[in-house]
């Protein structure tokens, strides 16, 4: 028995920097990734781990038991009768829905979640509806899902096929492996509060420790001003035998880092005053359970200290909270790993209950013409998971994933592993994080998504484009105090300042290349979509996203092929400056700034919409040209070369015409496009395809303490396009910018 408490391993910090080893004392030797978990001494455990929580324990009882499905192979789409025993006579046929409404009454759980839509589709009451099985196995994975015949719902003799539910099939733990049928894959662990679960993920770190370069190289030498200590009081197993303590400047050790949603304020935060009692010690029952649940993590897999921002930051002092917000990237990338506390809504919640809603069911599967086995059918999803990881909608966790080089997150179906070279489950089938695109109601999928330790999707981009991805996924996100926008964000900017070709930081964006990302505009709304909104005090200039509030894209036009359209930038940066509040923040708040650029300006007339939720904003004219003029469609005011992208409508009057400036940023060549030219009715025999295409930004007139300096501030981005000079139609569809009045300017954004 070990030292720390009888846990099955230690922690020790590598000789190498930013090594760290999970080292295991007894323990089998490190199993890399092609290796399997089931062979060991595992199973026995799972099996009584299993036993103790009878809420996810297998489900069988008489009705789902004498069930039979058909695995001899692949049904590839075709339905397959399911062998039922209503008695003592064997029948093959279909199921049907009455039989299953049945059993649910009998207490089936299997079909009780059927009927009430657990999975999929609800059973429907039709006591004729069929209910058939299609199975499906490749590569040691199987599945079957079951599905009805909706007699009722269907016209012309056709009828609806309702997708009730659909199940991954693996052994029974403790069974036997069968060779060929299932593999060697331990079902999902549903009790992520487990010996099984913690050696599972002692065993990842310990393979990535040893194996991974990238996690090595990405990996700091770190140790926070403070961390919780984790002291075992005795030498029994149990992974609440221990107390915690506050320890300040700890010297350099491995430590876990965790990030979870607040969910307002915390009451036994560290304070000024509370400071010296919990150096001697911290009471376990008055932290929240996240807390507790992350310290039980942290101990059960053999690391001693763990870092909690409202534990380890003095919450009352400004001084220590902007000195460790400073260092927050420092943090997350000297961490070990990070426990993502993805399925906690608040800190109140926890994250380490039983899985219940995942509660497999023993099902009898016939793999052979005489050779029936049972096996464990696993929900793959349940309908209650759309959205369902609110730590993915909050502004601090988006650092605090992008920067750690090895996540443990705690979600529906239990804990899931990702770092820069390795992504697996705490069992079930391994899924690949390359799965963006899956359903939200995929509970491991879900989460994969949403993780990228080390930042891998943004190493591979090129600055100004690797930015506007941040932007875009931050922006996204939501902050309970409007203040942080630009606090919840320095970390990530402090790293891309270490990776990328950039110098000045400027609320929010970046000296380099600042006129692209001047570009940003509004995402195309959804119907979940937040309003975009201003803030009552002051955040950032007009210019920079963060002075609003609501999701965010930057420009970037693309080819046909994927590549970026080169830009030709007209408009020049003459100057650019914020004002910091603190000097020794560069990446923190700011109470000031503007740009001075000076480019081609033209004024307009902006004709504001109906209302608010009107899905156009707006249609404006050069203020020289009559309302009408090049509207192509000839109806009602217009100039159909523009296209407007106001940052917030409703601030202006519905249906009033208001001037404006624009100042023309850069202009490309669109790429070919034969219909859009047909549409605007200017294709010729020549077939030209050459639209030149600019953008810009829409600007309002504020004024000046200086004496003729000409200040503005944004209030859109602008969309102008037309033909090319030399073009044989040029005069019938001028580019907006090279026709008409306009003047070289010098002009202050504020």
């Amino acid at each position: 028995m070990s030292a720390d408490g009888g846990k099955p391993g230690r922690c020790s910090s590598g000789t190498e920097r930013g090594g760290h080893s999970v080292e295991a004392s007894g323990s089998p030797q490190v199993l890399h990734e092609t290796e399997d978990l089931h062979i060991q001494s595992f199973t026995l455990e799972h099996q009584l781990n299993e036993s103790k929580h009878p809420e996810v324990a297998l489900h069988s009882c008489r009705r789902c038991a004498s069930i039979v499905v058909d695995a001899r192979h692949s049904t590839e789409g075709r339905a397959l009768n399911v062998r039922w025993k209503p008695g003592d006579e064997t029948k093959d046929s279909s199921l049907t829905s009455d039989w299953g409404t049945a059993a649910a009454r009998e207490g089936c759980a299997l079909f009780a979640s059927l009927g009430r839509g657990l999975f999929f589709n609800p059973m429907s009451s039709d006591t004729d509806n069929a209910i058939y099985a299609e199975f499906s196995g490749q590569n040691g994975q199987a599945k079957i899902t079951l599905w009805e015949h909706n007699l009722g719902r269907g016209s012309h003799d056709v009828t609806v096929k309702d997708c009730l539910g659909s199940f991954e099939l693996y052994t029974i733990p403790g069974k036997a492996l069968i060779d060929g049928f299932l593999g060697q894959q331990l079902s999902p662990n549903l009790v992520p509060d487990s010996w099984l679960s913690f050696t599972r993920a002692r065993r990842l770190l310990d393979d990535c420790c040893a194996n991974h370069a990238q996690c090595k190289s990405f990996n700091l030498a770190y140790m926070p001003t403070r961390v919780l200590e984790i002291l075992p009081i005795s030498d029994f197993s149990s992974t609440s035998s221990f107390r915690v303590r506050l320890l300040e400047n700890p010297e350099l050790s491995p430590y876990v880092t965790l990030s979870y949603c607040w969910g307002g304020d915390q009451l036994f935060k560290t304070t000024k005053k509370r400071l010296p009692d919990y150096k001697r010690e911290v009471q376990l029952e008055a932290l929240a359970q996240t807390i507790r649940d992350a310290l039980v993590v942290t101990h059960g897999i053999g690391v001693r200290y763990l870092w909690v921002d409202a534990l380890c930051i003095v919450q009352d002092s400004n001084d220590d909270k902007m000195k460790e917000i400073s260092n927050m990237h420092r943090i997350y990338r000297g961490s070990l790993f990070t426990i993502a506390a993805a399925v906690a809504q608040t800190s109140r919640h926890g994250f380490l209950q039983p899985r219940a809603a995942y509660r497999g069911f023993k099902v009898k599967t016939q793999i052979g013409d005489n050779l029936v086995v049972e096996a464990a059918a696993v929900p793959d999803r349940t309908n209650h998971e759309r959205n369902a990881y609110p730590i993915y909608t909050r502004g601090w966790t988006f650092q605090e994933g992008l920067l750690s080089t090895r996540v443990l997150a705690y979600g529906n179906r239990g804990m899931v592993y990702a770092c820069l070279e390795s992504q697996r489950c705490d069992g079930g089938y391994q899924q690949s994080i390359g799965g963006l695109h899956s359903s939200d109601y995929d509970a491991i999928r879900a989460i994969f998504k949403h993780l990228s330790p080390g930042s891998q999707h943004l190493g591979s981009e090129k600055h100004p484009m690797a930015w506007g991805a941040v932007v875009s996924a931050y922006t996204q996100r939501q902050l309970s105090f409007a203040d942080d926008k630009l606090l919840a964000i320095t970390a990530i900017a402090e790293e891309y300042l270490r990776t990328k070709p950039v110098t000045l930081y400027l609320g929010g964006m970046w000296k380099e290349d600042l006129l692209h990302q001047c570009l940003w505009s509004r995402a195309r709304p959804t119907s979940d979509s937040r309003p975009i909104t201003r803030p009552a005090a002051y955040r950032a200039p007009s210019w920079s996203w963060a002075s609003l509030d609501g999701h965010f894209v930057t420009f970037q036009q693309v080819d046909g092929t994927g590549s970026l359209v080169e830009c030709n930038f007209s408009c020049k940066l003459i100057d650019a400056q914020t004002v910091l509040c603190d000097e020794t923040s560069p990446f923190g708040p700011i109470t000031g700034g503007f740009i001075r650029l000076r480019g081609k300006m033209r004024r307009l007339t902006w004709l504001s919409p109906g209302n608010s939720n009107s899905p156009s904003d707006g249609c404006g004219w050069a203020c020289e040209d009559p309302e009408g003029r090049w509207n192509d469609q000839g109806a009602g005011p217009g100039d159909d070369r523009l296209d407007f992208n106001i940052d917030i409508v409703k601030e202006w009057p519905p249906m009033t015409r208001i001037t404006l400036w624009c100042i023309e940023i850069c202009t490309f060549v669109a790429p070919g496009n034969v219909m859009n030219l047909v549409q605007k009715r200017l294709f010729d025999e020549r077939g030209s395809a050459r639209i030149v295409e600019g953008r810009g930004l829409l600007l309002e007139p504020v004024s000046s303490e200086v004496a003729d300096e000409a200040r503005f501030r944004r209030v859109g981005m602008i969309s102008f396009e037309g033909l090319p000079k030399g073009d044989s139609h040029y005069d019938r569809r001028p580019y907006w910018f090279d026709h008409g009045e306009f003047e070289w300017r010098e002009v202050v954004i504020v």
